[in-house]
């Protein structure tokens, strides 16, 4: 399992790295590296205790798509 450090960004956020293997298998990511989209937006939710859901919102629609990122 692969473990990712929180990074303090503001007064009132943190931010968590996504590998970029894990974003090219959502198509999000190029092979050099690079993000295909200039902005996308995810919903990150607590659903349990120390357990997240991340879902991919496509703001140009009224529908969201869920990503399950891979475990490690």
């Amino acid at each position: 399992m692969a473990l990712h450090k929180l990074r303090k960004l503001d007064e009132s956020t943190a931010g968590l790295t996504v590998p970029i293997d894990d974003l090219r298998e959502l198509g999000l990511a190029d092979m050099d590296g690079n993000l295909l989209f200039e902005e996308q937006y995810a919903r990150v939710r607590m659903t349990d205790d120390g357990e997240w859901e991340i879902t991919l919102v496509d703001m140009d629609a009224t529908t969201s798509q869920s990503a399950e990122l891979p475990a490690d």
